[in-house]
């Protein structure tokens, strides 16, 4: 961007010259000769990158005009940012700043305070801070310097994108990453328009973005931008080969973070080669090229070679920044982690602690820099077998995420999340350490779970822990209208982040294949709904102070789980790394933390396996023979470690992470199989289901919330049943088929949607559960009226329990409508607002509900159908959002009649006895399903194990 400002100028020398004869013939003073002169000389020095003799032309004219006009004479101004750039050019930066610094005043005499001049001036002082480290300094001289040029420049000038591009690399810096993005967007937008679609200041843009996404935890977001960003640079690479030497060093990170050495290594080599080419081997983007070349060696274990790099890289820099500059800090850490891998650990200890007291004073105390540093000090003493001082670090580093989360401006937002989810392995470190601990110093035990227990609360943050604190946020208020305001605030957030995420989308994407007049009009939607919910919060601020509190998502204490819990009750949560599974087991009296040797591919393996021996394939209706041995392996692995802190325990809270939310736990075996040859069924199994009663939450802190905080009162009618919608297909005995012939590119094939197959025993089903709980069948809607719009039109936030039989469509199968949604009765014909499916993103945005119990006896409502998948399903999340505190859901298609069965044995245990719990009575109706001889394969949990209770299954309220 600096190319354009000085094609905008001309050359410096004609720049200057124009300047000082406008001044000279306003001021009736003579431009002495020897003056023009020099600056000719310096420019076509300047040109030719003589930059020492450049900056003595350049000094020799401001002298000149020194004597003849005084120091302080405005018209200088031109000349010391000349002279300042050359500086800048020789990497004598405290030159080129003292330079600037003095231009600056002389700008604002020479022009005024609002002239794109001044705004010019502003920039260079706000690069200068920038590539000092200084970022709190440079945001502001940034920010003024883009209100000038919007001011006055017209909204599509590139000068105002260079300081949007400016100011939103700053945040970044900072670590602010609510507004940057914004910013690269109207940058980028700017930049297309007035260069082109494949200008190499669009690259750098998109470089840009895709780092802060990358910051995020966006990596799929960041990758796409970096290849249409390495596809603009390539073709520029004769003209630009320095850009194209930063694409591919950007792209290169982007392998290493995924794990793909081999083309990190080529795509670094290529930028260092180009570099060196073009700029010699002491030039300061050569040591970042070749710093980054050791990182890759680093990770590919050649130590050695990486050490001869970074040494390298360390002493080009030396001869350009001092020792606390951030650039050198990086080196200096990358080095030290090195030294940790080859067993240095003392001079490991003495550069990150160097490293980290600079960081300090250069960041401040909050900056999420510190938290890798301290992450890797904690690490080398961890390594070392210093546990109390690795505990400590990584104590700090836990809680600098801890209060970033707080201080989030919106802490709801995918932002928030995905900044927390990219520091998982922090928090899994958190944990080793204090499980290490926790083995042989009894004193610092229950620190060190403490810490850890909220470490990883941190690293399982899920979007459905988003949408129950959402929840339960709304219901806290106590209050209908102000819980009205929380809602529509929370509809605007959700809203908001769709928007986000379809901008995000077409940032990768070349112009001609957006549809540009959408995308205008979601930006003015986005802007609108931040600033409705800007006002909204002020609103609940004042109103509801709590509010905030609780949409905060920070850990829960374990005394505070303990309090909760009854003493009958356990939580189980399990942190899942990479190479290393961790289990909090927590009662009443007692708390453990456990260390399970198995990584995140050979737990999803397992999972994976088990499933598959669970669910017929589409090809097969065959019920495949389940793994028994399988099932008892993974319970000795995950779940054994904890059998002497749970014993006594008869309900399960279970926090899941990873490949675990993809599986019931009821299905594993707490003992070994039975004999195979005398093995008739399923049903003598040790099956966990029989041992215990389990809920699962999608996070600590909507349990706590849940069972702590008073809510609304209770809806006033026990039940609404939906389901038996007219489908006209064969009739079949599973719930949810294969969809993707139920959709046409763009809306719903109203035919095949018809041609689904009947579920005429859904009605029994809600029947059997009406009566269960003492209301007739005037609180069905069944057939006929089972529609979209009848659903929409009934007030449900009135009902205590609602219960959905149908099909359900799975998100993902879908073409052109890609979300899940539970099948209703098809209108006749197409009928605006109604298509015959309620999707998830109607039933959160639609539904109001206060509902104790949402049954979606359904398929694949709980989680995603392999392992791996974030969280809960869709449907299930956008229950929770919409108000439900307890769901009944399932892992896979369910047998109907099963289905029936399960959900009906549920209510009628609740009915013989009002204090049997909602999990307890699911755990009742699958040990008699599954020991139900009058069907031979009920034993089998394909057909029992479907279903888990989500929120609340310890209590009926």
């Amino acid at each position: 961007m600096i190319r354009r400002y000085l094609a905008r100028c001309g050359t410096i020398a004609s720049l200057l010259f124009a300047l000082m004869v406008t001044w000279s013939a306003a001021h009736a003073v003579e431009l002495p000769r020897a003056i023009s002169a020099a600056i000719d000389v310096a420019g076509e020095h300047f040109s030719a990158k003589q930059y020492e003799l450049a900056a003595q032309s350049y000094e020799k004219a401001l002298l000149l005009g020194e004597e003849t006009w005084g120091k302080d004479f405005a018209a200088l101004a031109p000349i010391l940012d000349a002279l300042g750039r050359t500086f800048e050019k020789m990497f004598r930066t405290v030159d080129a700043e003292n330079a600037y610094r003095r231009a600056f005043p002389l700008w604002e005499k020479l022009r005024g305070p609002d002239h794109p001049d001044v705004a010019d001036s502003l920039m260079r002082l706000g690069g200068i801070e920038r590539d000092k480290g200084n970022f709190a300094a440079a945001e502001p001289l940034f920010r003024r310097a883009l209100a000038i040029r919007e001011k006055a420049l017209e909204p599509d000038d590139f000068n105002i994108a260079n300081a949007l591009n400016s100011l939103g690399s700053t945040l970044v810096d900072l670590a602010k990453y609510e507004e940057p993005e914004a910013l690269f967007r109207r940058a980028l937008a700017i930049v297309e328009k007035t260069s082109g679609p494949d200008h190499t200041d669009v690259s750098t843009i998109l470089e840009q973005l895709a780092l802060l996404y990358a910051e995020q935890g966006r990596k799929a977001d960041a990758e796409q931008l970096l290849l249409r960003s390495l596809n603009i640079s390539t073709k520029h690479g004769e003209t630009d080969p320095e850009g194209l030497a930063r694409t591919y060093n950007a792209a290169a990170g982007m392998f290493v973070d995924i794990g793909d050495y081999d083309r990190a290594l080529n795509a670094m080599r290529k930028s260092l080669g180009i570099l060196e080419k073009e700029l010699g081997p002491d030039h300061p983007k050569v040591a970042t090229a070749v710093a980054n070349l050791g990182l890759v060696y680093d990770g590919l274990e050649f130590f050695t070679i990486a050490e001869a790099l970074y040494e390298q890289a360390l002493e080009i820099e030396r001869k350009y920044y001092d020792e606390n500059h951030p650039r050198f800090l990086v080196s200096q850490e990358n080095l030290a982690s090195l030294y940790v891998e080859m067993g240095r650990y003392d001079e490991a200890e003495k550069l990150f602690g160097k490293v980290l007291d600079a960081r300090v004073k250069i960041y401040g105390d909050v900056h999420p820099i510190l938290i890798s540093s301290l992450s890797n000090f904690a690490y080398m003493y961890a390594d070392y077998g210093m546990l109390d001082e690795a505990l400590s670090l990584i104590e700090l580093a836990t809680t600098i995420a801890i209060l970033r989360a707080g201080e989030a401006a919106d802490p709801s937002s995918e932002a928030t999340r995905l900044e927390l989810e990219s520091l998982g392995g922090n928090f899994v470190l958190h944990a080793r350490i204090a499980a290490e601990l926790a083995k042989w110093n009894m004193i610092q035990k229950e620190r060190a779970i403490e810490g850890a227990f909220g470490a990883s609360q941190l690293g399982i943050n899920t979007a459905a822990a988003t949408a129950a604190a959402r929840t339960v946020a709304r219901f806290a208020t106590g209050n209908t209208t102000l819980a009205a305001t929380v809602r529509d605030r929370q509809n605007a957030a959700r809203r908001r982040d769709e928007i986000d995420a379809e901008l995000r989308k077409a940032a990768a994407q070349m112009p001609e294949k957006r549809d540009e007049a959408a995308l205008q009009g979601l930006r003015e939607e986005f802007n609108g709904l931040q600033k409705v919910l800007d006002e909204t919060d002020i609103k609940l601020a004042t109103e509801f102070p709590l509010f905030s509190n609780l949409m905060r998502p920070l850990p829960v204490k374990v005394k505070e789980v303990q309090r909760l819990l009854g003493a009958d009750e356990a939580l189980l949560l399990w942190l899942v790394g990479r190479k290393e599974v961790y289990l909090f087991a927590i009662r009443k009296e007692e708390t453990g933390l456990i260390h399970i040797d198995i990584t995140k591919d050979e737990l999803e393996q397992a999972v994976s396996a088990l499933r598959t021996s669970i669910v017929p394939s589409a090809t097969d209706e065959q019920l495949p023979a389940f793994d028994l041995n399988g099932a008892h392996d993974l319970y000795k692995t995950i779940f054994a470690p904890a059998d002497e802190i749970l014993s006594g325990a008869n309900h399960l809270i279970t926090v899941l992470d990873g490949p675990l939310q993809s599986l019931p736990l009821g299905v594993l075996l707490d003992g070994p199989p039975t004999d195979a040859a005398t093995r008739q069924g399923y049903e003598n199994e040790p099956w966990l289901t029989r041992k215990y009663a389990i809920s699962v939450h999608p996070s600590v802190s909507s349990f706590a919330m849940m069972r702590s905080l008073d809510i609304m009162a209770p809806a006033p009618n026990p039940f609404t049943g939906i389901g038996d919608p007219i489908l006209s297909g064969h009739p079949g005995d599973r719930r949810g088929i294969p969809v993707f012939s139920a959709f046409t590119t763009s809306e719903v094939d109203l035919d095949a949607l018809r041609s689904m197959p009947p579920l005429p025993e859904t009605a029994d089903e809600l029947r059997a559960i009406a009566q269960s709980l003492g209301v007739g069948n005037d609180a069905l809607i069944l057939g006929k009226r089972a529609t979209e719009s009848r659903v929409m039109a009934t007030d449900l936030s009135q009902s205590r329990v609602i219960a959905f039989a149908t099909h359900a469509l799975v998100a993902g199968e879908i073409s052109g409508v890609s979300e899940p949604a539970l099948v209703l009765t098809p209108p006749a014909g197409r009928k605006k607002g109604d298509d015959g499916l309620l999707t998830a993103s109607e039933i959160a945005r639609d539904l109001k509900l206060n509902a104790d119990w949402v049954i979606l006896s359904a398929c694949n409502t709980a989680a995603g159908d392999k392992p791996g998948a974030e969280g809960l399903s869709g449907l299930a999340k956008a229950f929770l959002f919409a108000g439900a505190r307890a769901l009944m859901v399932s892992h896979w298609p369910v047998d109907s009649t099963a289905a029936t069965q399960l959900t009906t044995g549920a209510f009628r245990a609740m009915e013989e006895d009002p204090l049997v719990s909602r999990a307890e009575a699911l755990r009742q109706s699958m040990v008699g399903l599954m020991t139900d001889l009058s069907v031979a394969d009920y034993s089998h949990p394909y057909f029992w194990a479907p279903f888990i209770v989500v929120g609340e299954g310890g209590t009926n309220r």
